[in-house]
């Protein structure tokens, strides 16, 4: 299961935490942490509403209700209402809080401790956090991913991990690949630390790296094309993801759980057929044929098939790829490799001979190049 309140009690920084009210909450499982400063003063106009994730930790001196007690009560009602996991105070304005606060917390089953001072926020945040990637890192390890979306992994297994992760899934999710490009966006490191400590957008999305790059799965509770696409928006903009200079494919959405690798599967899958051949695809149902060439690259006969093409175009390798990438266009093959148009004639003509087939055409020519192609690209990684 997720990383829940019972578990932050067992991280260093909460060795002096006393549950003061509320332990039937303990199960309630934690996705962030963040400070209650002034947003509940009266005199000061903040979004208290807006200002807190649902599934955090709370931590809070309670300064805003001194020499005012009667703020306290509506303040843990609104935390409470909005979800939050637990409240955390520090004992610096209240030794202990109102019994009506104590009664609510009870009731409610929410959480609530204290401690004295010699811990800063900081490090009960950053310990909470840590904790929390670490959980989500155990659960979607590479090796797990890998087996995700070769399709080896069995659906008992891929239910238990789509509850223990942090993100708490909606009827509905799906997924894209992103992987840096020649500028090094997205950073993935950047990314994935930004992410855990942003606000926000916690309960609708989770990074996940994976060989060099990363799949942002989100969730949704209705399977609309367009809930998904303002939630990848908010995202990409929360973190500082370029999407104006990435091309974006999307896996199909599925319910959460039942169909939680081929989530992944189809992410990957569009990414390597539109990184494969230039195309723009829009989402895994457009990647056509590689939908079953892409799974078959690492085949016996693929191999055997692809080894043949790659020893024969090893001469003229970049000129495949361009002209695969460009859908077989020598114009635009050219213009890419800045050589005139004849040159690449030739060099296809000099392949067609090196293969043992100077009768072909060059769309038979390309129906096997960029089958060759994609084992040759997937093994490569």
């Amino acid at each position: 299961m997720a990383l829940t309140v019972k578990d932050i009690l067992k991280l260093p920084c909460a060795d002096s935490f006393v549950l003061a009210a509320g332990k039937g909450g303990l199960e309630r499982p934690v996705q962030s942490a963040e400070i209650l400063d002034y947003e509940f003063a009266p005199d000061v106009a903040y979004d208290a509403a807006g200002s807190f994730n649902p599934d955090s930790v709370v931590l809070s001196s309670l300064l805003f209700a001194k020499d005012r007690p009667e703020l306290l009560l509506p303040a843990v009602r609104e935390l409470s209402d909005r979800g939050s996991a637990a409240l955390i105070y520090k004992q610096v304005v209240f030794e202990t809080l109102p019994q009506e606060v104590l009664d609510f917390a009870d009731k409610m089953s929410f959480p609530v401790f204290c401690y004295r001072e010699g811990t800063w926020f900081e490090n009960i945040i950053f310990d909470i956090i840590y904790a929390i990637r670490q959980d989500d890192s155990s659960f979607l390890t590479s090796d797990v991913v890998d087996q995700m979306i070769r399709g080896d992994l069995g659906k008992e297994s891929q239910y238990r991990i789509s509850h223990g992760i942090s993100l708490l899934l909606k009827e509905f999710s799906a997924a894209v690949y992103l992987r840096p490009g020649s500028s090094g966006e997205p950073d993935v490191a950047r990314v994935e630390n930004s992410f855990y400590l942003s606000k926000g957008i916690k309960t609708k999305v989770l990074p996940v790296p994976y060989d060099d790059g990363l799949f942002l799965l989100m969730t949704a509770r209705r399977p609309e094309r367009s809930a998904f696409e303002a939630v990848f928006r908010e995202t990409a903009d929360v973190l500082g993801i370029p999407r104006g200079r990435l091309s974006v494919v999307w896996s199909g959405i599925h319910p959460s759980h039942e169909c939680f690798g081929e989530i992944f599967r189809e992410a990957y899958y569009g990414w390597l057929a539109a990184s494969m051949t230039g195309t723009a695809f829009r989402s895994y149902a457009d990647i056509g044929v590689y939908q079953f060439l892409i799974p078959l690259a690492d085949s016996p006969a693929m191999t055997r098939f692809s080894a043949h093409y790659a020893e024969a175009v090893k001469a003229y390798e970049g000129t495949c790829a361009a002209w695969i990438q460009h859908g077989g266009d020598a114009a635009a093959t050219a213009a890419e490799l800045r050589c005139h148009v004849n040159t690449v004639h030739y060099r296809l003509s000099r392949i067609k001979e090196r293969i043992g087939h100077p009768e072909y055409s060059d769309s038979q020519l390309f129906r096997d190049l960029s089958i060759a192609y994609v084992a040759l690209v997937n093994r490569k990684g």
